[in-house]
């Protein structure tokens, strides 16, 4: 059985790609029509000695030897970014191959995911905006709200987000109650990013998001809060151990509760702060 195959690709990344046949029997003949069960699988290689990324069985009705499907969605993990091989069987037979290697991707498929970064794609806003599944590094710009989409549809999936003006907030946000870093961001507490190239990324387990790095601190201090810093010359609780732990000396007979309202203050027998009879009316 002999196959002929097209393919097309958009001008943005698509969740799935449109796949054109033509199935031939050993007489070169189209194929009688009717449903086949036609495995499609991509490898890293290009036999099956090498790795199988991804497999996807479909039942097609072929007409006249030609059949048509849409082939997708990937896993995150295939890039596009560099060679890999299509494999399709049909009706569970032998693979269909050219002279004994499976089909090569064209640089059609390679430009997939052509507009990317090492096979991730990058993409610029200045508005708000939801990631979906079209994202991965994002740039923003301008006074932006970013919201994370929900973790359980994007289980494994990592995200990049940069600052890259000097001014403006970047704000991100999540929904439906979702946490990131076992902080609910969702209802009006988003996490704030002001530094000019801050970035951060985050990643979901399936059910919350969490960061991976972030440039300007760990999440959830603010700039502000890290400001409150800047003339911190050693170590925090050193200073603190060494204070005072307890009021002692003249002041520790008033620590506890207030003066007499109007008396003059005195030194006792015990050389204490005291309230003395003398108001401050007879002092004049």
């Amino acid at each position: 059985m002999y196959l002929f195959l097209s393919t097309t690709v958009y001008a943005f990344v698509p969740s799935n790609v449109n796949f054109q046949g033509f199935l031939t029997d050993i007489n070169n003949e189209a194929v009688t029509d009717g449903n086949y069960t036609v495995t499609f699988s991509i490898w890293d290689g290009e036999n099956e000695t090498h790795n199988e990324l991804w497999e996807d069985t479909q039942t097609l009705f072929v007409e006249r030897g030609v059949y048509s499907t849409a082939l997708g969605p990937f896993p995150y993990s295939l890039t596009f970014a560099e060679q890999y091989y299509l494999g399709i069987q049909v009706n569970g037979g032998n693979y269909l191959k050219i002279d004994n290697h499976f089909i090569p991707f064209t640089s059609t498929w390679t430009a997939f995911r052509a507009n990317t970064s090492g096979g991730r794609l990058v993409k610029s806003i200045s508005s708000d905006y939801t990631l979906s599944h079209n994202d991965d590094i994002v740039l923003a710009s301008g006074n932006t709200t970013i919201k994370l989409p929900q973790a359980s549809n994007f289980k494994g999936r990592l995200f990049t987000i940069k600052k890259i003006d000097n001014t403006n907030t970047l704000s991100i946000v999540s929904i439906n109650g979702e946490t990131l870093n076992n902080t609910d961001i969702s209802n009006g507490t988003p996490l704030t990013m002001n530094g000019q190239y801050n970035d951060m990324s985050v990643i979901s387990n399936g059910t919350s998001w969490f960061s991976i790095g972030f440039s300007m601190t760990d999440f959830p201090l603010s700039e502000q809060q890290i400001s409150y810093l800047e003339n911190v010359s050693s170590n925090i609780q050193d200073q603190l151990n060494a204070k005072q732990v307890s009021i002692t000396g003249a002041a520790s007979t008033i620590t506890s509760s207030d003066l007499a309202t109007g008396r003059a203050l005195i030194s006792d027998g015990s050389g204490k702060i005291a309230v003395s009879s003398v108001t401050s009316t007879e002092l004049g």
